[in-house]
């Protein structure tokens, strides 16, 4: 048997085990994808893998010795480059951009939107709300993100009235 049939194989018995409530690995009863046993097993392996990894200086993702970042080898450094190449935050299909400034400052900054979250201390779900839908974080995150870029937060979020009555008194 070839390797794709094989593969193609184990696939459709993880998918019959998963519709009969059976871990995808074990058999074991099990609502989840694995039972809790091969859970943990998977997630110990998967700490020693790292754990070595980072021991003997390999690529965390595929365990070569890295030429480029301290952590990753040639390949997965290239993948990476190509997967977000300069682009902190993905340019989702459907949304426009409604944020251009809050966006244009994040891309020069090459600040990711979870970076923006975690130092205004909200979701990056938020963060996405501001730049894609138009939505206006309440004063003081509004005052916190535009302290980060360094500027007022009416010149940060230029369609909120509040704001700019506010930088004036």
């Amino acid at each position: 048997m070839n390797r794709t049939k094989a593969s193609e194989s184990m696939k459709q018995l993880r998918q019959e085990r998963r519709a009969n409530d059976q871990c995808a690995q074990c058999e074991l009863h099990s609502t989840t994808y694995l039972c809790v046993f091969c859970k943990a097993s998977r997630d110990f392996r998967k700490e020693l893998r790292i754990h070595y990894r980072m021991n003997n200086n390999l690529c965390l993702n595929c365990g070569r010795a890295p030429q480029f970042e301290e952590s990753l080898c040639e390949k997965c450094f290239i993948k990476k480059k190509e997967k977000y190449p300069n682009r902190p935050i993905r340019k989702l299909k459907k949304w426009k951009i409604t944020n251009h400034i809050l966006y244009n400052l994040m891309m020069e900054k090459s600040c990711s939107t979870s970076d923006l979250a975690k130092h205004v201390g909200v979701s990056e779900r938020s963060v996405l709300k501001w730049i894609f839908e138009n939505a206006i974080p309440n004063e003081n995150n509004a005052k916190v993100a535009a302290d980060f870029f360094g500027m007022k937060p009416g010149q940060l979020f230029p369609t909120h009235s509040t704001f700019d009555s506010e930088e004036t008194t």
